[in-house]
């Protein structure tokens, strides 16, 4: 069986099982419903335009009440969606206190522009609400940076590490962001984004389906694309983890720490004040009878890596057993407007109509002979009567 059969009964199967992408923009409404009624504290929002799809919207109420106990720092960004009506995923994501990636929102809208951005950031405003010194970490779009100015006008905006080092190096050819040349005040950071939408983008093209991947069973590790590593699990195994932690800081920062200990033992240290050192490389060091975990943070202890986690995500179930009001069963939603491409249009490849049928893979096609005396056929020039 060819590639491009075996496709076309993968597509058939699927729309067996699951609808066509059409009718699961439907479906799209109740799924949301099932999901905050099963999921207290999750908002969703779905927002249409001349009865279309247009955006939507979630954030699940154990992403939400886990972002409580986060550093204020978010990265966010966008890609594009391999769905038959295309389409750009959004998504805000944190550090947790192990420094470990969580999705705190997701939206699918219709491309990156000025109102797509300026919505999902008025919906992650109204998800995560009033939160001090809030940092914002993205690549340099211009757009993005003008929506948080106006959504978020106190918070701090700031480019990714990732994104500028691989501008300098497409640049100038040379990683100058490696060789202790720093970039202020654009060095912080850098967001993991990009090495988790390679996963999202190989999802089901089915847009509630594609939603319930997301949220629930696809928000897979980059690197086994074969597990069904749902959300669900994810908080559980993180939370088994951090309640076996024995350390008063979590694993990574615990280690972090143990390192720069170790460092800190062969540096010399100098009084210079209440609370001021001087800090010198030579093997000399001065004790104040300090525990170092008095100067961590919160933000990594624990404590705090087990609070984060402490929260329950129910699925939504099947389709045949969802309970739906009549006003959710009754709302009708259209797929997508589709989108000219941009530029001039591809010229048509057709040429020639073919006089002949194609052969299937696999098949064995025998040429006719023909002579190269005198161009006949059902002989060869060994056997060719005409020279005699």
């Amino acid at each position: 069986m060819s590639y491009e059969k075996a496709w076309r009964c993968r597509e058939k199967a699927v729309m067996y099982k699951r609808g066509t992408p059409a009718e699961s923009y439907r479906k799209l409404y109740g799924y949301f419903y099932m999901l905050e009624q099963k999921n207290p504290g999750t908002i969703t929002d779905i927002v249409s335009k001349d009865n279309r799809f247009k955006y939507c919207f979630w954030s699940l109420d154990a992403c939400r009440k886990g972002f409580k106990f986060f550093r204020p720092v978010i990265s966010i960004d966008g890609t594009f969606l391999k769905t038959k009506y295309g389409g750009t995923l959004l998504v805000a994501v944190a550090y947790d206190a192990n420094n470990q990636l969580f999705p705190v929102a997701f939206a699918i809208v219709d491309s990156e522009n000025h109102d797509s951005w300026k919505y999902f950031l008025r919906k992650l405003k109204e998800a995560i609400g009033e939160v001090e010194n809030l940092m914002f970490i993205s690549d340099r779009h211009q757009i993005i940076e003008h929506a948080v100015d106006v959504v978020f006008p106190e918070a701090c905006h700031c480019a990714c590490f990732k994104h500028i080092t691989m501008n300098v190096v497409h640049k100038f050819k040379i990683d100058v962001c490696n060789k202790k040349i720093w970039l202020a005040p654009y060095a912080w950071n850098k967001t993991e984004c990009d090495r988790h939408f390679e996963v999202l983008k190989q999802m089901d093209p089915a847009i509630a389906t594609y939603v319930e991947q997301i949220g629930f069973e696809k928000w897979a590790r980059p690197y086994c694309p074969g597990d069904r590593f749902t959300l669900q699990n994810w908080f559980a195994s993180r939370l088994e983890k951090a309640s076996k932690c024995a350390t008063p800081l979590a694993t990574t920062f615990e280690n972090d720490l143990k390192d720069q200990h170790k460092d800190g033992m062969f540096r010399s240290v100098l009084c210079n004040g209440a609370q001021l050192f001087n800090v010198g490389t030579s093997p000399q060091a001065v004790s104040q009878n300090v525990s170092v975990y008095t100067l961590c943070s919160p933000y990594y202890t624990k404590e705090t890596w087990k609070k984060i986690y402490d929260a329950t995500i129910n699925l939504v179930g099947e389709e045949d057993e969802w309970v739906l009001p009549e006003h959710i069963k009754n709302i009708r939603i259209g797929v997508p407007v589709e989108k000219k491409p941009v530029g001039r249009p591809r010229k048509s490849n057709a040429g020639r109509r073919l006089t002949k049928r194609r052969p299937s893979s696999g098949q064995v096609v025998v040429e006719p002979r023909h002579c190269s005396l005198c161009h006949g056929s059902e002989h060869n020039r060994a056997t060719c009567k005409a020279r005699v």
